[in-house]
């Protein structure tokens, strides 16, 4: 699997490599009204295709295990046609927090022993430990701390090689799935507390391409309406895809197209209010199309080419 983890827009990513500039305040993991909700990108070995799923994770009450409380966590998947039909609902395991040691431990499905899941104690040249998601990479070793700036709350993110760990949220590659020791991860996920989007990585909108039931998020909804219009539409032969700018940096404008399987067959800036396409470069079928603004979604919709 491969991953790329960018912070947009909610999280203003602040470097710091001195103490003095870290978050000190620390943040457990939540304990009721949180999700994360995530988009992975598998790539199976040998000749299988590789293949989208799209789950979150909820807080689902607490529980006692061992004279101890920890809260347990919900796993919800859904089709990836449909992001409304939910295709099954499993307990995921319990957590807790041990706030005095900065630490989260976490007991999977069937099991009663914990394992720990996070340690947020960790300094830059320690020696990440192994944990419920890491079990293969004993060598992983911190390379600096900075913070995260989330809604007036500085959350502190421990780096390591190719992944990330960030206070009372998780890790890059989600809430706990293996944390990548040598190459990225390729996935998004967006992190939620009493229904408020606090951060995500790489996709503010956590939807995917061949979600026909949910429609992407668009801000501020009453002014970024019908900037995109396809002329002729369907396209049968060339076909001019333009635009009504709201700035006339077009340059910040770029159009990504998809086919129904979610693959790129198409992505290009705006040089100018409009761009053409050719019926020769995609073929026949339906496309799906999104209309970006810097890193925000104006407009997604169908082009349909005979």
């Amino acid at each position: 699997m491969k991953k790329f983890s960018l912070f947009f827009l909610i999280c203003l990513l602040t470097i710091s490599f001195t103490k003095t500039n870290i978050a000190q305040v620390y943040y457990p993991f939540p304990d009721s009204n949180a999700s994360w909700r995530i988009v992975q990108y598998n790539y199976p070995p040998g000749q299988f295709p590789p293949y989208l799923q799209l789950f979150d994770y909820i807080i689902s009450g607490d529980t006692l295990i061992n004279d101890m409380q920890y809260v347990k966590i919900t796993r919800n998947d859904y089709d990836i046609a449909c992001s409304r039909t939910i295709l099954g609902s499993y307990y995921a395991g319990a957590y807790r927090n041990d706030i005095a040691a900065k630490k989260v431990y976490f007991i999977p499905p069937e099991e009663n022993e914990e394992v720990l899941l996070y340690d947020f104690s960790l300094e830059p040249g320690d020696t990440v430990p192994l944990t419920y998601n890491n079990q293969l990479y004993p060598e992983l070793m911190v390379w600096y701390i900075d913070s995260v700036y989330c809604y007036n709350e500085y959350r502190r993110r421990i780096v390591f090689d190719y992944s990330a760990i960030i206070e009372g949220i998780g890790a890059d590659e989600g809430l706990l799935e293996p944390i990548s020791g040598y190459e990225p991860l390729y996935g998004r996920w967006c992190y939620y507390q009493n229904d408020t989007l606090l951060l995500y990585i790489d996709d503010y909108s956590c939807t995917i391409s061949t979600d026909t039931c949910v429609s992407v998020s668009i801000p501020n909804n009453n002014i970024y309406t019908n900037i995109l219009t396809i002329s002729p539409h369907p396209v049968v032969n060339i076909s001019h895809i333009c635009i009504k700018p709201l700035y006339n940096d077009y340059n910040n404008y770029r159009i990504f197209i998809y086919d129904i399987t979610g693959e790129s067959k198409m992505t290009s800036s705006f040089t100018s209010t409009s761009i053409t396409i050719n019926k020769n470069d995609f073929g026949g079928g339906i496309f799906l199309y999104r209309l970006y603004y810097k890193d925000n979604i104006l407009q997604s919709g169908k082009i349909i080419i005979f």
